[in-house]
């Protein structure tokens, strides 16, 4: 089964697309500390990580930074955030990040 980290420093957030994404079928695994959750990728199977852009110590770019530096082969990182821009989404891609969502389109996965 595929796992997927969410790291969110809001755990109603994380639990809502947690949620969401298991009635898919996916291992959902979250983390409100990013600092913890960079930790989880080195130590655990993730294959896909889903990070929020704004969170308090580390944001989402600093957070890709640190999955891409740990593994010569880490999982995809995508980014959501609130607070997009076609600037930000295309930094974040140029970084090495694999896609960039408006967290409001994550509320609305369905199976």
């Amino acid at each position: 089964m595929r796992q997927i980290l969410i790291i969110d420093d809001h755990p109603t957030v994380a639990k809502m697309i947690q949620r969401n994404l298991e009635k898919s079928g996916f291992d959902v695994v979250t983390s409100s500390d990013p600092f913890a959750a960079v930790e989880m990728v080195k130590n655990q199977d993730i294959d896909l990580v889903i990070v929020d852009h704004m969170m308090p110590g580390m944001n989402g770019l600093e957070a890709l930074a640190h999955i891409k530096e740990q593994s010569d082969d880490p999982p995809p990182v995508m980014m959501m955030t609130a607070f997009s821009s076609l600037q930000l989404a295309v930094m974040f891609v140029r970084r090495g990040g694999a896609d960039f969502i408006e967290r409001h389109n994550l509320y609305a996965l369905k199976q």
